[in-house]
C-alpha cells in the first residue's frame, strides 16, 4: 500500500560524497554541542573553586586580624611597668579598653554578616562545617569578651583610685596581678591558641 503523504514528498538523491560530508558536518555539530556542555560544566566548577578561595582568604584574614587583636591586650606587661606613673597609667588603661571594645566589634560585625547570610553557600561541605563551627565559638566568645572587659573595667577603675593615694602603687599592683590571674583573663587570652588552629585549617583548605 502506497501512502500518498510519502509519494508527494520529493526525493532527494544524495551522491557519496555529499553523504560523507553531510555526515562529516552531523560529527562536528555533535562535537560541537558537547564542547559547549563540557565548558560551561568547566566554568561552573572554576567558579565555585573561585569563590572557595575567595571565602578561605577573607575567613584567614579575618582569623588573623582577631587573633592579633586578642593578644594585643596584655595588662601585665602593658600596666606593671607604669603604676608609679599615674598619667601613663590611666592613658594605657584606656587603650586597653579600647582594644577590648575593638576585639568586641569585630565579633559583633562577623555575627551581623553571618545572621544576614552575607556569605553565599557553597558546593564544598567542609568549608560549610568548618564556618559553622567557627561561628558557633565566636558567638560564646563575646560572652567571655564581655566578662573579662567588665572585670577588667572594675579593678583598673580601683587601680586609679589606688594610684592617688598615699603607699597605693602595691595595692595598685596587687589588683593588677589578680586581673593577670583572673579566671575571665584565662578564658579572654587561651582562646587566641584555638584560633591559631583555624588559622591553620583554613591555609590547608
Amino acid at each position: 500500500m502506497k501512502i500518498p503523504l510519502l509519494q508527494s514528498l520529493p526525493r532527494i538523491n544524495l551522491t557519496i560524497r555529499q553523504r560523507i560530508v553531510s555526515g562529516y558536518l552531523a560529527m562536528l555539530g555533535v562535537i560541537a554541542a558537547g564542547s559547549a556542555i563540557g565548558w560551561s560544566v568547566g566554568t561552573h566548577y572554576q567558579e565555585q573553586a573561585r569563590k572557595v578561595h575567595l571565602e578561605a582568604t577573607k575567613e584567614r584574614q579575618f582569623l588573623e586580624d582577631l587573633h592579633v587583636a586578642i593578644l594585643s591586650v596584655q595588662p601585665g606587661k602593658k600596666l606593671l611597668p607604669i603604676l608609679e606613673e599615674l598619667r601613663r597609667f590611666r592613658q594605657e588603661s584606656q587603650s586597653l579598653s579600647a582594644r577590648l571594645l575593638s576585639v568586641m566589634a569585630r565579633l559583633e560585625r562577623r555575627n551581623r554578616q553571618d545572621n544576614k547570610g552575607a556569605v553565599e553557600p557553597l558546593e564544598n561541605g567542609d568549608v560549610e562545617r568548618d564556618n559553622s563551627v567557627v561561628n558557633q565559638f565566636l558567638n560564646r566568645y563575646k560572652k567571655t569578651v564581655s566578662e573579662f572587659e567588665k572585670l577588667s573595667y572594675e579593678r583598673l577603675g580601683k587601680v586609679k583610685i589606688l594610684l592617688g593615694t598615699p603607699n597605693g602603687t602595691e595595692e595598685s599592683r596587687n589588683e593588677v596581678l589578680e586581673l593577670i590571674k583572673s579566671q575571665e583573663f584565662t578564658n579572654y587570652i587561651n582562646f587566641s591558641d584555638r584560633l591559631f588552629e583555624w588559622k591553620l585549617r583554613v591555609r590547608k583548605n
